[in-house]
C-alpha cells in the first residue's frame, strides 16, 4: 500500500519540495509496487484450503499475480505443469475436461487491464 501511495504522490509535482511530501513521495523504496506481470510461475503462498491457512504452491499469472491454488478443486500449478508438457499430457489425464483447463491457462495470460474487449 506504501508502494502505491509512493507512485500516487509522485504524480503531483506541485509540492515535491516540501519536506511533508518530499517524506512521503520517497516511501518505502524503489520497488515496483506490483511484481512483474511478465509470463507464469509456480511459487508458495498462504492459501485457504478447507478452512485453514496452509502453506502450499500456487501458480502466479499475469492476470492473477497474487497466486491461483485450483481450478475448480484441481491444483493450478500442478495443471500448469501438465500443460507444460504439452496439451495431450493434459487430455491423457482429464479427457474433455483438459480443453476447459486448457482455455482457463490461456485466460490467466493477459492481465484484465490489458485485455481489449471486441466492442460488438
Amino acid at each position: 500500500m506504501a508502494r502505491v501511495g509512493r507512485d500516487f504522490l509522485a504524480l503531483e509535482t506541485r509540492f515535491s519540495g516540501q519536506p511533508f511530501w518530499a517524506a512521503r513521495r520517497a516511501l518505502p523504496d524503489s520497488l515496483p509496487a506490483h511484481e512483474s506481470r511478465e509470463g507464469f510461475a509456480v511459487a508458495q503462498a498462504l492459501v485457504i484450503d478447507n478452512g485453514l491457512i496452509t502453506e502450499r504452491e500456487v501458480l502466479k499469472t499475469p492476470c492473477s499475480p497474487a497466486g491461483i491454488g485450483w481450478f475448480g478443486r484441481l491444483p493450478a500449478p500442478e495443471i500448469y505443469r501438465l500443460a507444460q508438457a504439452g496439451p495431450e499430457a493434459l487430455r491423457q489425464r482429464f479427457g474433455p475436461q483438459a480443453e476447459a483447463l486448457l482455455a482457463a491457462i490461456e485466460s490467466e495470460r493477459t492481465s484484465p487491464h490489458q485485455r481489449v474487449e471486441n466492442p460488438s
